[in-house]
């Protein structure tokens, strides 16, 4: 008889946590990934001998967290090289130029209160509040961990979105109210739509300051890798779940047949895919109309346009993460039907390439895209790249004719990395909004979610982190 196993659905940032995590425990793990790759966003990709991220491009300074994931995952600290990355912002609508410190909170609140010295007491109390519902997640200090659960408590702020918060500040200026919620670009629910708690829950360790990793993405895959081949977790590319065998005495799954032909005793499934793939493998009798409104509401972020080239290699290039704004208005890019354009470069010399390179991204739909493969949608990507470098040029003056580029993707090619929506968040974090993460239906399966403490990276990793803590034996 074949030992149960703990099957990971989704090679993610979460699901290659969670892998690991009930490797540790002993458990015979199966890493399912319909993809031909592990990864996700996490995958790098090489074009002419340079490499480029997908989706990792910076973290922010977490007050030592980031050491204590890594600690907690037995990684190796010493192939995780952080350096600062300098952050600025460009609002063409009023010409607002501002500069991340990189200092923490405090040094934040000080220069926006320095640039915008008649707002300086709202700036303060939003800053305060900031801080306030940070100090209300225990999730900064990994070692209190076994005492939480999945979800943090409620606290006054969670009845307000960022925009209200902001209304009852008084806060007015529009370079302001697009200002204090930037990072919002970082996490994708818009500051109309976001509870302020959880926005500043994602922002706080941005806002503090951003850095990158020497390697990107590389750095984390190869470690994972390591501790998969140290641990025997089995990891099947290519292949997905067909169906789950209910057993007939409890709502618990008992066996998953795969789409190689395959079958596996089941202990637990987490799954690490995007709800809408989780819901057509639930039996129809474990769907009450209550779970199908809830996946139903779940509603994606955006996805992007990226532009990924290079500098000449001559070309003396500093790291530099730089937001350009066309209008005063976050929600206006980060809602479908978007009338903005919003667009982030981030510079990077990356030690295992021979020269610097570049992400362009803008926050779009697919709905935004002209259908897949067509002689429309290839002129649609060469104009709309050149319509990104152009804008970059105007800042950038001394770059004209020295930056090149080395592919461009769309919300498309994204689906091909995060299916079936390739948003680049997963779903909005809506106001009042019920999340899907935790215990589903069947009694043995999970759904990993993306957590509220952290944006990208250490948000997916602390989810699965939590959920691993909550689960008895």
């Amino acid at each position: 008889m074949q030992e149960k196993c703990t099957i990971v659905v989704g090679s993610g940032i979460s699901g290659l946590t969670m892998a690991l995590l009930q490797a540790q425990r002993g458990k015979r793990v199966v890493l399912v990934e319909k993809l031909p790759f592990i990864g996700g966003y996490m995958r790098r990709f090489t074009r002419n001998g340079l490499r480029y991220d997908t989706g990792f491009h910076f973290t922010g300074g977490n007050g030592g967290v980031l050491q204590q994931i890594l600690n907690a995952l037995d990684f190796r600290l010493e192939d995780f090289q952080i350096s600062l990355l300098p952050t600025e912002v460009y609002l063409a609508e009023d010409g607002t130029y501002f500069r991340f410190p990189n200092q923490g909170l405090d040094a934040l609140c000080d220069a926006m209160c320095k640039a915008f010295p008649s707002s300086a007491a709202a700036l303060r109390r939003y800053y305060e509040a900031e801080l306030a519902c940070v100090v209300n997640t225990p999730l900064y200090d990994l070692k209190l961990l076994k005492d939480l659960n999945m979800f943090t408590g409620m606290t006054e702020y969670d009845g307000f979105t960022v925009n209200g918060f902001m209304d009852k500040l008084g806060i007015e200026n529009t370079a302001l109210r697009t200002l204090l919620p930037i990072m919002a670009l970082c996490h994708g629910t818009p500051p109309g739509e976001a509870s302020f708690s959880y926005h500043c829950r994602c922002s706080y360790s941005l806002d503090c300051s951003i850095s990158t990793i020497a390697g990107g993405s590389d750095v984390f895959l190869r470690s994972f890798e390591r501790k998969f081949k140290e641990y025997g977790v089995e990891v099947l590319t290519n292949c997905h779940i067909e169906r789950l065998n209910i057993s007939e005495t409890a709502p618990l799954c008992k066996e998953v047949v795969l789409s190689n032909g395959s079958s596996l005793p089941v202990e637990r499934i987490f799954f690490a895919i995007h709800p809408a793939e989780i819901l057509p493998l639930l039996p129809e009798r474990f769907i009450s109309r209550s779970i199908k409104r809830r996946f139903d509401a779940l509603k994606p972020t955006c996805s992007c346009f990226v532009v990924h080239g290079y500098f000449d290699q001559d070309c003396k290039v500093p790291e530099i993460y730089s937001i350009f704004l066309d209008k005063n208005d976050l929600d206006a890019f980060l809602l479908p039907g978007a009338n903005g354009s919003s667009i982030c470069l981030i510079t990077s010399n990356d030690p295992a390439n021979r020269c610097a390179t570049f992400t362009l991204f803008s926050a779009m739909f697919a709905d935004d895209c002209p259908p897949y493969n067509g002689e429309q949608y290839a002129d649609f990507k060469a104009r709309t790249a050149d319509r990104l470098m152009k804008i970059v040029y105007e800042r950038y003056p001394e770059y004209r004719g020295r930056m090149h580029i080395g592919d461009t993707s769309t919300p498309y090619t994204l689906q091909r990395y995060s299916p079936p929506i390739g948003s680049a968040y997963g779903t909005r974090q809506i106001l009042a909004q019920s999340r899907i993460a935790g215990s589903l239906p069947v009694g043995n399966c999970y759904n990993l979610g993306h957590h509220a403490q952290f944006p990208g990276v250490l948000g997916c990793i602390m989810s699965a982190m939590m959920l691993n803590q909550s689960i008895q034996e």
